[in-house]
């Protein structure tokens, strides 16, 4: 039987916590009433102009798959450029722009730009969307209807000799253009690039529901036609089904796309104004072209339109609402969102937004780099989920009908199984405001999907099933212990008891589910991931129980506790490792730890092997205890980081540590654990060195700003081991000061790291409050209420700090 113990609080402020499992009632006292409010924001100073070192380039290049984009923080749109590469070895497979590497529709060193769509993914290992392609086309430039095939040679004298070397073009050489990196330029909610084939600047701004493009042309010398294309054949990693286009009015464009890709049966909307109205328009469906006029309405696939703007345009600004409710919900967002054509204002706006969720984890540091890779890094954190519902509470459900949510916000781009861990605390520690109504959207889900689970990847009304687990669970419990209990408790329940029992009827799911409970492991023979499924769906089974436990259901919580512990019968002692199974019990042979078999998900027997964040006590115990616990760390860091037949995912290598996965994230902070924080300590530093503030900066896929958070963590000096626990294990922070304001209250909490430096990486000593901290870890409650943490840093380890069994973290739950 595995239980979670309660204790009261230990009476003693600021000293060493008993170590056992408690509850957090984090967020400090606040009602219920509070999260009923209108979300507001609030400026707070920013001395270290911390919106100003966001850098939305990083990540571009390797594996990080994010893109340059303009969006708002939990926006719905994602504007920006999608892009191929020239078919050089160098580059990418010959048009290959929707391809695993064009994940988020951009991929450096590309140098070729096929237009700028609306949605885009951040950071994912799949991809999808890329709606309502735009792109500025001149005559005699790149006036046609193909994206068009590069040719070799002309690519590889644009390259070397420059685009105007006098490389002439067949007739159609396609709507694409070229384009030079150093005419990039990204910034908070902005972007900008100059077209070269076109010779067309273009900028891109955006709001929660809105895009805004500006573009401007040269003087109109040859008088050549001028306009933009509006495709909506293309898109990314989807097929469309089909598409509708109507012009209402001389500058109004409404229509859809209805597309099935990764999110199956997906529907986007929108409404598009112009500063100019077009003289003329074609229409080309099914390669049949024709002019319209106001007031026609098309319907079909393969639909693009050309709007033919005056001979003497300079500038043009296009408005575009969005919505997955229909064209009236893209108008209304349009409407409250965007109100004229100052592309300016709303980009300032846009810029303000970021700035009052940037201070609200405001930090400075000695090194530039650190601030610009920190500030990124909250950036790409909070770009998701994207707020789903429109302005008015309307929002599309599972079932595709509209329904209305009032004054909550409904959330989607929901990447659970990565953002579970380290995103969602990072929002209850900044975007408390946010926390109810993500864990409402949850639960809408699963009532929505009618499929006995909780979802596991939200996709545009879409649920994906990507991931094992049900790590909602996790993300509910976590928000209940942190005081965020404004929803459902018995729906919530409910809702992890069917996750639990039966699960959904897809990919296997409702087979791995039992198999898990028959056995107490999924046999390997069965299906493939069994090793990091039994992993994930312990931890899952503790988080329902405890759940259960603490709405006062011990009945249930007994029978779903029953089943955490299960990940020990996958250890095998006599190599130290997680490691694959028969039903009839003969392991896994030949066996390597170095080797991504199938049992694994995105890893071998190293990073998956360390996956028991709600016990990591009894993980200790099954290695023989901390002393050979500490060794296998050291070993995780220390061995050759080679991974036979590993798949491109597993990168950011440090020993055999792969940072740019998650399965990976919590074992820096395991040391603590077993009583050796100094090792974490330098673990930690070293693994953020993969961390910059280039296009490369990013060690492997962000996942929704889940690899990105992952520093801001170790920037603040802590990080959530479990996520569920509202306990934050202390690390060695990056930052000279910094301060988390809790938006719900206001109220600030100061981490101050005295004699900070790349060499003073080691904590000498630690106060909260202006009181000793013996022990390494936090609770929510402490840093929501307000007040100091001070660290003082030093070159050498202090190996007294934070050892004694009594200050190291809790495996469970705290009181």
């Amino acid at each position: 039987m595995f239980v979670a113990t309660l204790r009261r609080r230990h009476p003693r402020r600021n000293t060493a916590m008993k170590r056992r499992e408690f509850i957090s009632l984090g967020a400090a006292a606040i009602t219920s009433s509070a999260f009923s409010q209108k979300l507001g924001s609030r400026m707070v100073p920013n001395a270290t102009g911390l919106v100003d070192s966001v850098r939305p380039l990083v990540g571009t290049a390797w594996r990080g798959h994010t893109f340059p984009g303009a969006t708002a923080p939990f926006g719905l749109v994602q504007l920006s450029p999608d892009t191929s590469g020239p078919p050089e070895p160098k580059w990418n497979e010959r048009g290959a722009w929707d391809g695993w590497e064009h994940s988020s529709g951009y991929h450096s060193p590309d140098d070729v730009l096929l237009g700028f769509s609306h949605t885009h993914l951040s950071g994912t290992g799949s991809s999808d969307l890329g709606d309502l392609r735009i792109m500025p086309i001149v005559e005699g430039r790149n006036w046609s209807w193909e994206i068009g095939v590069p040719e070799p040679l002309a690519e590889m004298q644009a390259a070397f000799l420059g685009p105007d070397s006098g490389w002439v073009f067949p007739t159609q050489v396609g709507y694409r253009s070229s384009f030079r990196q150093e005419t990039e330029q990204a910034a908070a909610g902005y972007y900008k690039v100059h077209l070269e084939t076109p010779n067309v600047h273009a900028e891109m701004t955006a709001t929660v529901h809105c895009g805004v493009h500006r573009y401007r042309f040269p003087p109109n010398e040859s008088n050549a036609k001028r306009g933009l294309l509006l495709d909506l054949l293309h898109g990314l990693g989807s097929n469309l089904e089909t598409a509708t286009l109507t012009w209402e009015t001389p500058i109004c464009f409404t229509g859809s796309r209805t597309t099935h890709g990764w999110a199956k049966d997906r529907e986007f909307f929108f409404v598009l104004e112009l500063n100019v109205a077009p003289t003329a328009v074609t229409l080309r469906q099914d390669k049949a072209e024709h002019a319209i006029t106001p007031g026609d309405h098309m319907q079909g696939s393969g639909m693009q339109a050309m709007l033919t703007l005056p001979h003497d345009v300079h500038e043009v600004v296009l408005r575009v609402g969005i919505s997955g409710t229909g064209v009236e919900g893209a108008r209304k967002n349009l409407r409250a969102e965007v109100q004229g054509f100052n592309f300016d204002s709303i980009r300032n706006a846009t810029k303000a937004a970021w700035a009052d969720v940037l201070n609200r984890l405001s930090a400075s540091f000695h090194d530039e780099k650190l601030s610009q890779t920190y500030a990124t890094s909250i950036y790409h954190s909070y770009m998701a989920p994207s707020t789903w519902s429109d302005v008015d509470g309307t929002y599309r459900d599972q079932d595709h009908t509209n329904r209305n949510a009032g004054k909550a916000a409904v959330y989607t781009t929901l990447s659970i199984w990565d953002t579970y861990r380290g995103q969602v605390p990072l929002m209850m520690l900044s975007e408390g405001k946010r926390i109810n109504d993500l864990i409402c959207t949850l639960l809408r889900a699963y009532s929505g999907m009618q499929a006995h689970s909780l979802p596991m990847w939200q996709l545009w009304g879409n649920e994906t099933w990507s991931m094992n687990g049900f790590h909602a669970a996790g993300i509910i419990l976590g928000a209940f212990v942190r005081g965020y209990r404004d929803f459902d408790h018995a729906l919530a329940l409910q809702a992890m008891r069917e996750s639990a029992f039966q699960g959904a009827d897809v990919k296997h799911f409702q087979q791995k589910q039992t198999a898990f409970r028959k056995n107490g492991f999924i046999p390997m023979e069965m299906l493939d991931g069994s090793v990091s499924a039994t992993l994930d769906l312990a931890y899952d089974f503790w988080c329902a129980g405890t759940f259960a436990q603490l709405i006062g259901k011990q009945a249930e919580a007994q029978e779903l506790l029953a089943y955490a512990g299960n990940y020990r019968n996958l250890f095998d002692p006599s190599v130290g490792f997680m490691r694959g199974k028969y039903e009839d019990g003969r392991w896994r042979a030949p066996f390597r730890p170095d080797e991504e078999y199938d049992e694994y998900v995105e890893s071998d027997a190293w990073q998956a092997s360390f996956a028991v964040p709600h016990d990591i006590a009894g993980l200790i115990a099954l290695h023989g205890g901390d002393e050979a616990f500490v060794r296998k760390l050291d070993a995780l860091f220390t061995s050759p980081s080679f991974v036979i037949n590993a798949r491109p995912d597993i990168t950011g290598m440090v020993g055999q540590q792969a940072q740019g996965n998650e399965p990976s994230h919590w074992n820096p902070y395991l040391y603590v654990f077993a009583g050796q924080p100094w090792k974490t300590q330098y673990w930690v530093r070293k693994v953020a060195q993969l961390y910059n503030p280039t296009r490369a900066g990013l060690p492997g896929n962000d996942d929704c700003g889940e690899v990105s958070c992952w520093f801001t963590y170790a920037a603040l000096g802590f990080y959530p081991v479990n996520t569920a626990n509202g306990v934050y294990v202390l690390g060695s922070p990056l930052i000279d000061r910094a301060t988390i304001v809790n938006d719900v209250t206001g109220a600030r909490f100061q981490i101050i790291a005295e004699s900070n430096s790349p060499t003073n990486l080691y904590i000498q000593r630690a106060e909260l409050n202006g009181h000793a901290l013996h022990r390494a870890w936090l609770k929510q409650e402490e840093i929501a209420v307000g007040g100091e943490l001070r660290f003082r840093m030093g070159p050498r380890p202090n190996h007294q700090w934070g050892t004694a069994k009594d200050n190291r973290p809790p495996s469970g739950l705290v009181l």
